[in-house]
């Protein structure tokens, strides 16, 4: 076999020389090495080396440092954090700027080494000491921020959650949530509060909110589903199925799959005469569902009060 010649990083703690050492298959030629450290050059390969306990060597490739025990860092830039995050809107809170290493660490510098500026988001207010104030948000909205010291920069996004759900802008205090009324009015129209019907279908914005469709767009339709998969939003209608030697008859209705988080309460009323309401009986049986909304079915009473129930409605409270 045809000598080869190997290419290697050697990595030297103690003083050496090196001498020729040949094989059936390899052939490293000699060279010298200074005692505490220095340079080897063959055609193959070059060697760094520094005599113990600290060294390093290097390639195109890679870099190794050898030496003592423990943490071998460079400083990269600057790093920030936020206590606490995520930040509620209208509150503070306490950014704290720091050096950060190759190894992930972040060691924080006193606050008068640091000059912070806010980039992005809403924030109202970062003071020289890194306590930054947020605003009012409909959503929950990144924020970004930069912190500068040393020569060096760095930044920090967080979210600012929107944790008061009806004090954003225009819509502030009508009685629905920010949040909804930007995701089908916009940033600066009004759709009129609870009981506004801006597509004058006959459906106020609070039941367009609390069965998932568009106040904006005139008829909504009625809820739809099939194989456990809600395909349409809209209004209430009533469901009739076939059981062994009976039937089932029941309403469904769209339900937000958190309603009792953002305050929704859902209530299905039965009645023989339009006068008198009774609450219908029985738990409601999820049917289908989509990425929000829930179908939610409800037992259809045969009789109140001995007589037959034959109306129904659908009753909708909002209390964030």
């Amino acid at each position: 076999m045809n000598p080869r010649t190997a290419s290697a990083l050697l990595l030297f703690c103690a003083p050496a020389m090196s001498s020729a050492g040949t094989s059936a298959h390899y052939n490293l030629p000699s060279q010298a090495t200074g005692t505490a450290g220095g340079r080897g050059v063959s055609a193959s390969y070059t060697s760094d080396a520094a005599e113990c306990p600290g060294g390093a060597g290097g390639s195109a490739a890679y870099t190794s440092r050898t030496g003592f025990a423990g943490r071998l860092d460079e400083i990269i830039g600057i790093g920030a954090l936020l206590n606490p995050s995520p930040l509620a809107e209208t509150a503070s809170g306490q950014l704290t700027a720091g050096l950060l290493s190759t190894a992930g660490f972040l060691t924080a510098l006193p606050a008068a080494d640091t000059a912070w500026t806010i980039l992005d988001g809403p924030l109202t207010d970062i003071t020289p000491g890194g306590v930054v104030t947020a605003g009012k948000v409909p959503q929950t909205t990144t924020a970004t921020v930069r912190a500068a010291a040393h020569g060096m920069t760095g930044t920090l996004s967080f979210p600012v959650q929107d944790t008061l759900y009806d004090n954003f802008g225009i819509y502030a205090g009508d009685g629905l949530p920010d949040w909804w009324q930007i995701r089908f009015s916009g940033i600066a129209a009004t759709a009129g509060g609870q009981t506004g019907d801006p597509d004058h279908d006959g459906r106020s914005n609070l039941l367009e909110f609390a069965f998932g469709t568009d106040p904006g767009t005139f008829g909504t339709g009625s809820i739809a589903y099939a194989d456990g998969i809600l395909t349409s939003r809209g209004q209430p209608l009533p469901l009739i199925r076939n059981i062994p030697n009976s039937v089932d008859f029941r309403i469904v209705f769209a339900r937000w799959r958190d309603f009792e988080s953002l305050g929704l309460h859902y209530e299905a009323q039965f009645s023989a005469n339009l006068v008198t309401w009774v609450a219908g009986p029985g738990t409601p049986v999820i049917e289908a569902e989509d990425a929000e909304f829930e179908a939610v079915s409800v037992p259809w009473p045969l009789f109140i009060n001995g007589r037959k129930a034959r109306f129904f409605r659908m009753v909708v409270s909002y209390t964030p």
